[in-house]
């Protein structure tokens, strides 16, 4: 890992694929005292133990503090005006809103008496997240030390995660502003791949699992079909590899809110751009919605 500054810097972490056990090993491995959840919804279907309750819960058993700071850094505002024409976030507008300037003040009272603290979002990866692209750019403009632990657990500076968001590209003209990834639904892949090829190379699969070959075909030759399959089967990528390769946009209706959630998360660590749209979502949010990060 490389070093950090004498200083106890502002750290933050996905937990992304890592178990509970693995992300509550890399907290102690750095003497987290708070955690502090920037996430705007705070819950997962597939990981439950990284929902709100159950990870404060889990976390006080390791005698670490959980905070919800989600109303105030959370990567989706309430407030319609942060969200530009193609109903992307406008990260500039939202560093000039009062609720997230509280929030940056209540982290620059934490580096002051030097909690060690650490952000937490869903994506693994810095540069995929508001928590870097966002908030370590406002942390790091009032000179704070902002130090981000990747998905290989190894520390990155906020100068190292835009080389990798920029792909080392250096802008001549002031700083770097970005917004959250497009509304817009491209197409991954060209429509000439395979089901197969899509599995191997977007969801990183070298097999489908029983049925969901036989079903995605039927799909794409453009059949209707009712499909019941249980729970752990991989009904979810029946229709969304499909999605991959149709033109256009594709609509999943589901009862379940927390799937929404946590299918949209799994999709933007992916590189696919998907959104939700729920009841717990405000007018303005409704309006709105793009991905976090």
């Amino acid at each position: 890992m490389k070093k950090i500054s004498a200083s106890i810097p502002i750290y933050t972490i996905g937990y992304g694929s890592r178990t509970i056990e693995q992300f509550i090993e890399v907290l102690h491995q750095h003497e987290i005292a708070y955690l502090v959840d920037v996430r705007s919804a705070p819950y997962s279907r597939y990981k439950p133990e990284f929902s709100k309750e159950a990870l404060e819960v889990k976390l006080q058993q390791h005698r670490i503090r959980y905070v919800f700071m989600g109303d105030t850094l959370g990567g989706h505002p309430d407030d319609e005006t942060c969200y530009d024409a193609k109903g992307q976030v406008d990260y500039e507008k939202v560093k000039d809103t009062e609720v997230y300037q509280r929030g940056i003040e209540r982290l620059q009272t934490a580096f002051a008496q030097q909690q060690c603290i650490a952000l937490m979002c869903s994506e693994g990866k810095p540069e995929h997240c508001h928590r870097s692209k966002l908030i370590g750019a406002s942390l790091t403009a009032q000179d704070l030390p902002v130090i981000h632990i990747d998905e290989n657990d190894e520390h990155q500076t906020q100068d190292d995660v835009i080389l990798r968001l920029t792909k080392g590209q250096i802008f001549l003209f002031g700083e770097h502003t970005f917004h959250s990834r497009k509304v817009e639904f491209p197409l991954p892949q060209t429509p000439h791949q395979t089901p197969l090829e899509v599995l191997k190379d977007v969801f990183g699969y070298e097999q489908f699992r029983p049925l969901q070959e036989t079903i995605i075909s039927h799909i794409l030759n453009r059949h209707d079909a009712l499909i019941v399959l249980p729970t752990g089967s991989g009904k979810s990528l029946c229709y969304q590899l499909p999605a991959l390769i149709f033109n256009g946009v594709t609509v999943v209706v589901s009862p379940l809110i927390s799937l929404m959630q946590d299918q949209v998360m799994q999709l933007q660590q992916r590189d696919v751009c998907a959104a939700f749209l729920n009841s717990t979502l405000s007018h303005a949010g409704s309006r709105c919605r793009s991905c976090e990060s």
